[in-house]
């Protein structure tokens, strides 16, 4: 247990100080995407970091819930967390968001629809697409095929099928 207090204190600090800075930036906006695929993975570490310090701290954290304050902010904590799943907001009860349907939509279009939509030459977006690795890239193809899978290379494609070659060829790639 000795080895476990010395390591689950620390591991809880730093993914909690990791989980902090990338979802203030990405609250603000300002990620970059692998600052979402470290504080989506940070999350694991700050779980099992948090899981390992209760255990080491059981005493103390029991005693905690005997005083209200503890009590009312777990109650609040609880209530707030029940409340994030529930179907509120300007889209409540739409189903999948307008974004997230759009983003879907472009995942299984063939890649001469997106091209015929971004006004790029169907050949052109072919040719950037096996550019960047997608080596099977075809008009008829789409980027959910291309991906085999892979949720970043799926995002990573959509997100190069939409991008204008201009933007594309300036951010290097």
């Amino acid at each position: 247990m000795s080895s476990l207090r010395k390591w689950a204190t620390p591991v809880t600090i730093a993914a909690f100080a990791i989980m902090a800075v990338t979802g203030i930036l990405m609250f603000f906006h300002a990620e970059t995407v692998l600052n979402k695929v470290i504080h989506e993975y940070a999350s694991w570490v700050f779980v099992i970091g948090a899981a390992l310090h209760v255990v080491v701290n059981w005493r103390a954290f029991t005693l905690h819930f005997r005083r209200w304050p503890a009590r009312i902010a777990a109650g609040a904590l609880g209530a707030l967390l029940v409340a994030s799943f529930l179907p509120i907001g300007p889209n409540a009860g739409a189903g999948v968001s307008p974004q997230r349907a759009a983003v879907s939509a472009m995942m299984r279009a063939p890649l001469s629809a997106i091209a015929a939509v971004t006004g790029e030459a169907p050949e052109a977006l072919v040719a950037r697409m096996q550019a960047a690795g997608y080596e099977h890239a075809a008009p008829g193809a789409t980027v959910a095929d291309l991906a085999q899978g892979d949720k970043g290379r799926l995002m990573g494609g959509v997100s190069l099928a939409l991008t204008p070659p201009e933007t594309a060829a300036g951010a290097g790639g």
